[in-house]
């Protein structure tokens, strides 16, 4: 009587060992995705907070130089609200956020209120960034 001398692994063993490997990866996989999601939404938030930052900056200096200057163009001109998209490249807000600029005079003194707010669509729950700052512009 002769024997079969087989080498190979049956089509159950293989299909064994696929099914055991997918159920080993899934999870894995799972939490990579998340892990890629919550690290884009890190970096979008950081994004967000140096953005807010540069244009709170450029609106202070702007507002001294004004007051320097005389001028007060920067006050009378700047509309409350949203930035123009003419504008983001004097303030490098890049093209997935959006940002708004409110500047508030206090009355009786020579302060003004300058309210930075910045948002993307990209993150869940409409999270934003606002800073709030005080400016002296008799200087």
């Amino acid at each position: 009587m002769k024997y079969l001398n087989s080498k190979g692994y049956t089509f159950a063993e293989l299909l064994g060992a696929i099914v055991v490997i997918i159920i080993v990866v899934t999870p894995i996989l799972g939490f990579l995705n998340n892990l890629q999601d919550k690290s884009m939404e890190s970096h979008t938030l950081s994004q967000m907070n140096i953005t807010a930052s540069s244009i709170l900056e450029r609106a202070k200096c702007d507002i001294k130089q004004d007051a320097i200057d005389g001028s007060d163009i920067y006050l009378r001109d700047t509309n409350e609200g949203y930035i123009p998209s003419s504008d983001y490249g004097r303030y490098s807000i890049p093209n997935e956020l959006y940002a708004s600029l409110s500047l508030n005079p206090v009355t009786g003194l020579n302060l003004v209120e300058v309210v930075v707010i910045v948002y993307s669509n990209n993150l869940p729950n409409n999270k934003n960034v606002e800073l709030k700052t005080l400016v002296n512009y008799d200087e």
